[in-house]
């Protein structure tokens, strides 16, 4: 009786250990890896089609290659449960429109998808997303339009598709759009942390273009292309000094000083602030400036006699009258009779010349006019270059200063 109490028990513990060792295998978890949305590399688990296949002709597998610089990689710590067949069946049709590039259908079935199992949504989106970077890389731009004009329709802010956007108008070169895509996608952030990095991302983004705009003295498209920074940004410096020196350039020193004028206290620019005062006091300076024609080590300046003869005399601040030739003299003679002032006795590097002088009514250098004006004639051998010679007579009744550098002579009544 002893012995057969023994049989028995240690059947039933070998039953027992038999049923633990089935059921620990049975519950085994599933050592699956989910790709994320930040990841679209990662494998996504295979989906058995056995009951799909006689629905759908071609089951297409996931699409496209990662921009590696976009997503990170991240694992699931959990098992993933198992996709029901309608599921599983959404999933391939939407891989299949988007394979063929039927967008419209691909993100219609992406949408039931995501109403089921916001996991599988990611999944696919990442695989999208990666496929969209590679056409932009490979300047599929019209694939990369067709497939934002679908995604955007139905999810106009989201941020993914909005990022994908940036960078296919970058691309393309379209910056002031991007701007705008940018600023799009700040407003619906919602996230403190991700407008600052947006933010400073479109400030680099748009500063890029000012800088290419800037070396290409494009100053009309940097006033404009401010003008649209201003109004998302009124307070950026950067935006304010360029449309400021773009205005300076164009000779608008008004609208450069007003822009001006709301910075000019700030400590962070005081530099580039102060440079740009200096560069519209030098600008003025140059549209009030006369500008010289240089012949050798000299310089000709065009002057008017009495408003309707044109000359062009040579510069000589060692020269105590103006002068102008014989020949000059017998052409303004025969448009208008002059009377002679005076004889004179005038000291050459030749010697003594004789000569007369005359009075005309009105003589200006760049709309500087003296009236009663005095010139001396006489030959000015060898000197085809000029009519005459400016002399001190003019210049003395002015502040004046030749920029020899610029061929600029500046006149400046005295106080």
């Amino acid at each position: 009786m002893k012995n057969k109490l023994i049989i028995i028990l240690s059947f039933a513990l070998t039953i027992s250990i038999g049923l633990n060792s089935f059921l620990l295998l049975d519950n085994k978890p599933f050592a699956t890896s989910t790709a994320s949305l930040n990841d679209p590399l990662q494998t996504r688990p295979s989906i058995s089609h056995e009951n799909i296949e006689t629905i759908t002709n071609n089951v297409i597998p996931s699409v496209g290659q990662s921009n590696s610089h976009v997503y990170t990689s991240t694992t699931s710590e959990y098992p993933e449960p198992e996709k029901s067949d309608e599921l599983n069946l959404l999933i391939a049709k939407a891989e299949q429109f988007f394979s063929a590039h039927l967008f419209t259908d691909a993100m219609d079935y992406y949408s039931q998808v995501e109403e089921m199992d916001e996991l599988s949504a990611k999944q696919i989106k990442g695989d999208w997303l990666a496929a969209a970077y590679q056409w932009v890389n490979q300047n599929q731009y019209s694939l990369v339009s067709n497939f934002l004009s679908e995604s955007l329709n139905i999810q106009p802010y989201d941020h993914d598709w909005l990022l994908l956007k940036i960078e296919w108008l970058k691309k393309n070169n379209k910056i002031a759009e991007a701007v705008e895509a940018y600023q799009n996608l700040i407003r619906h952030a919602f996230d403190l942390d991700k407008e600052k990095v947006w933010t400073e991302q479109m400030h680099i983004m748009a500063l890029q273009k000012l800088l290419y705009l800037k070396e290409h003295k494009s100053w009309s498209e940097i006033i404009n292309f401010c003008a649209l920074l201003l109004s998302y940004d009124a307070n950026y410096v950067p935006y304010i000094l360029a449309i400021s020196e773009a205005y300076i350039y164009q000779d608008d020193a008004t609208s450069a000083i007003s822009y001006l004028d709301s910075i000019r206290y700030d400590e962070n620019y005081q530099a580039k602030i102060q440079y740009l005062y200096q560069l519209i006091d030098a600008e003025n300076n140059i549209a009030h400036a006369i500008a010289l024609t240089k012949v050798n080590e000299h310089f000709i300046v065009d002057a008017q006699i009495n408003n309707q003869h044109d000359s062009a005399l040579m510069i000589d601040t060692g020269a105590s009258i103006t002068v102008i030739s014989k020949d000059y003299f017998e052409l303004l003679q025969n448009h208008q009779g002059y009377e002679k002032a005076r004889d004179m006795v005038i000291n050459t590097a030749g010697g003594d010349e004789q000569a007369f002088s005359i009075k005309v009514d009105q003589f200006s250098i760049g709309g500087y006019v003296l009236n009663n004006f005095e010139v001396v004639v006489m030959e000015l051998p060898n000197f085809d270059k000029a009519d005459g010679l400016l002399g001190m007579n003019f210049l003395k009744q002015f502040k004046f200063s030749i920029d020899q550098n610029n061929a600029h002579l500046y006149l400046e009544p005295h106080q």
